[in-house]
């Protein structure tokens, strides 16, 4: 008959397994610098937050606006406020081209 589906499954145990690597990663490479997180709006905001908890650092939204071509984006909404010295992390999914952390690195950079 047909070819049999093979199931992956992403755990909580899994999520929060990766969270405190992300954890250990940070606290190693910037031990004396103030992190803020940045969730792109939505695949990211779920990493953020639970990053952001287990840090214990401050974290922010940016959302972008796609116009006809998903690759045409621009930021819709701001809500977050680092500090001047804030070394920020940017977290979003990986579910497609890439293009909304490009735009977000622009945008952070304009």
């Amino acid at each position: 008959m047909g070819k049999e589906i093979e199931y992956q499954y992403y755990t909580w145990e899994m999520f929060d397994i990766d969270v405190k690597s992300f954890k250990r990663l940070y606290q190693g490479k910037y031990p004396n610098k103030n992190i803020y997180i940045v969730g792109l709006f939505r695949g990211g905001l779920p990493f953020a937050t639970a990053l952001s908890n287990t840090l214990d650092v401050e974290m922010g939204i940016l959302k972008f606006q796609s116009y006809g071509n998903k690759n045409d984006k621009e930021v819709k909404e701001v809500l977050f406020e680092p500090k001047e010295n804030d070394k920020i992390v940017i977290v979003d999914d990986i579910y497609d081209t890439g293009n909304t952390f490009i735009k977000t690195q622009e945008w952070l950079e304009s």
